[in-house]
């Protein structure tokens, strides 16, 4: 561990490498990912996955370029010691104070709008899986108050056990989906990718 990392607060501990890649994966591969099969049979078998791969490709570059930045900040030593964050450290780097300010402001709403989001899709499938209609005042604060524990957190390496139970989640539905779908159309399913914007057509008529 660095002399940068010693002088971190307690609450930002590392957590190990395996729990930070669950939480990781868990976050970059959400519930979206189960309308790829969608996607791919609207673009076709070519363009889906060449547009995935772009995607992909660019993504790493980016990371790839985050990274080189944050070790070139490294050999700052005028940066004062509460710009901490990644983001905002390698903002101060490029543009001082205001673009670090400005960066941080960015990603507050950012993560506020995030939040909400999260926060009304919570509310909404409580709503679903309760058997009594609820006000969306009444579910919004019980989510509120399911989510409260979790942000008082200290170690995100906590966090890692929920990561892996929302991959098992998103695993079996995703089998449950293939399943199905070669049980109601057999190769027929498969056939749809192959043709483009209208290859699943098919799939409506039914």
């Amino acid at each position: 561990m660095s002399q940068e990392d010693d002088d971190r607060p307690i609450g930002n501990k590392k957590s190990s490498v395996f729990d930070a890649t669950v939480n990781l994966v868990k976050l970059c591969v959400g519930t979206g990912v189960l309308a790829l099969p969608f996607a791919i049979a609207k673009g076709g078998l070519i363009f889906g996955p060449l547009a995935i791969a772009f995607i992909a490709a660019w993504n790493s570059i980016s990371c790839s370029q985050m990274i080189e930045c944050k070790y070139a900040c490294k050999e700052r030593r005028d940066i004062p010691q509460h710009v901490n964050s990644t983001y905002s450290r390698i903002a101060y780097c490029g543009g001082g104070t205001w673009a670090s300010m400005f960066t941080d402001a960015c990603i507050i709403v950012t993560l506020l709008g995030v939040c909400v989001t999260y926060q009304i899709t919570f509310a909404l499938m409580l709503n679903d899986m309760s058997i009594e209609q609820y006000s969306s005042a009444f579910l919004t604060m019980l989510s509120a108050i399911l989510l409260f524990p979790l942000t008082l957190t200290k170690d995100l390496s906590g966090l890692a056990l929920v990561s892996k139970l929302g991959l098992a989640c998103l695993l079996i539905s995703i089998l449950t989906i293939f399943i199905w779908g070669m049980n109601a159309y057999g190769m027929q399913a498969l056939q749809g990718f192959s043709g483009g914007s209208d290859s699943s057509s098919y799939l409506s008529s039914d």
